[in-house]
């Protein structure tokens, strides 16, 4: 038998709960009233701005347990909000909520899930698609001030393949804020940083570049800024330019290293060097500024494994890094749209299986845990926003 919805109102959040049929059920919600995730036991389902659902959980195959993070069909992710909302519904008929509760549940049922596609139509009407974040941004407010990345030639990244990059002008960067103002409305206050995107955003020439940050503060005041930039561009910005925005606000730059072993840079078609990755890093640092350091685990099959191993792991070893700082270790995915699928194949690069990829990783914590720097993992297939 089902019990009755707890419903607690957070500061930045509504949060529903009870148990069903023995199963834990927590549903959350922003502030006015938008869904965010359901967790049902071991199932968690969470939703981004642009109404794609994305499901993740525990599986057996082979008779074997383990992890799985998929798209959830919107048919299914709407189906089982219509549920939660007509339980909610049954129980405020009932007045079993107290009236600030009764309000905030009001708000919930505001939240069709017809309405709800509408604003997926709103968020692509504001947004080029936001291919990838860094872990600790999921939550944070996206704005774009780069669509797709100046490079955008790196033989196993498909992010960016879709779209021409460009910048914006001030003027349109300012339309483009208030457009994503509008449409977070109150749901901002539960996000705790800017996400300046796309890929190459702070590679915009720096008079550009204050402008936008500026605009931030005027927007958000208070709230850090994070960003992307490419490891192998140390030209482009003076240690006087990085602490200029540094003092506008800049928190955190992240670097997509990959590896720091030279022959596995140019097998993936990466400009730079290691002694490049090193200069810049230092020099960000030397600003003031915070890095997330961007690793890729099983590049290169087992062929490239133990160089790749030991000259990335010696690269982040010499850096000046501290508590603020992340290193990511994200599990390397090749993708058959892409070059690196097809020449892998053609170099007799033999991939690392599951088990020998979760060793490896492994095998990276051991040697970096004495780092002051967090070590966190990295699954692309958990982006969503």
């Amino acid at each position: 038998m089902d019990s009755e919805f707890r419903l607690r109102i957070n500061r930045d959040s509504l949060a529903a709960s009870r148990r069903s049929h023995g199963r834990e059920q927590v549903y959350v919600f922003a502030h006015d009233g938008r869904p965010i995730s359901l967790f049902e036991g071991g199932d968690f389902y969470q939703r981004g701005l642009s109404n794609a659902w994305l499901h993740k959980g525990r599986e057996s195959v082979a008779g074997k347990i383990r992890r799985f993070r998929r798209s959830l069909p919107l048919e299914q992710a709407e189906a089982r909000l219509r549920q939660i909302y007509a339980d909610l519904s049954t129980q405020l008929a009932a007045g079993s909520f107290s009236p600030d509760q009764a309000q905030a549940v009001s708000t919930i049922l505001h939240w069709t899930p017809e309405r709800l596609r509408e604003e997926g139509q709103q968020f692509a009407e504001i947004y080029q698609p936001i291919s990838i974040l860094p872990p600790d941004q999921y939550l944070g407010i996206v704005v774009q001030l780069t669509v797709g990345c100046s490079y955008n030639a790196c033989n196993f990244c498909n992010f960016y393949k879709d779209r021409k990059f460009q910048v914006r002008s001030t003027e349109a960067f300012a339309q483009h804020l208030k457009a994503v103002q509008a449409f977070l409305g109150p749901a901002s206050a539960m996000r705790k940083g800017l996400f300046l995107a796309d890929g190459d955003a702070l590679m915009t020439p720096q008079p550009l570049l204050l402008q936008a940050l500026r605009l931030l503060r005027q927007t958000w005041p208070g709230l850090p800024i994070y960003s992307f930039m490419d490891a192998f561009r140390p030209q482009a910005k003076s240690p006087e330019q990085w602490r200029e925005l540094q003092a506008l606000g800049l928190n955190r730059v992240y670097l997509g290293i990959e590896t720091a072993d030279p022959a596995l840079l140019a097998f993936l078609n990466k400009p730079g060097s290691p002694e490049l990755m090193q200069s810049e890093c230092q020099k960000l640092k030397a600003a003031g500024l915070n890095l997330g350091l961007i690793l890729m685990i099983g590049a290169g099959g087992q062929q490239y494994a133990q160089a790749h191993f030991k000259a990335s792991t010696a690269l982040l070893q010499a850096l000046p890094l501290d508590k603020n700082d992340f290193i990511f270790l994200s599990e390397f995915v090749p993708h058959p749209d892409q070059p690196y699928f097809e020449q892998a194949l053609q170099a007799g690069l033999i991939p690392l299986s599951e088990t020998e990829l979760q060793q490896e990783i492994q095998l990276w914590r051991e040697a970096l845990k004495g780092l002051p720097a967090k070590c966190v993992p990295y699954h692309l297939q958990e982006f969503i926003y």
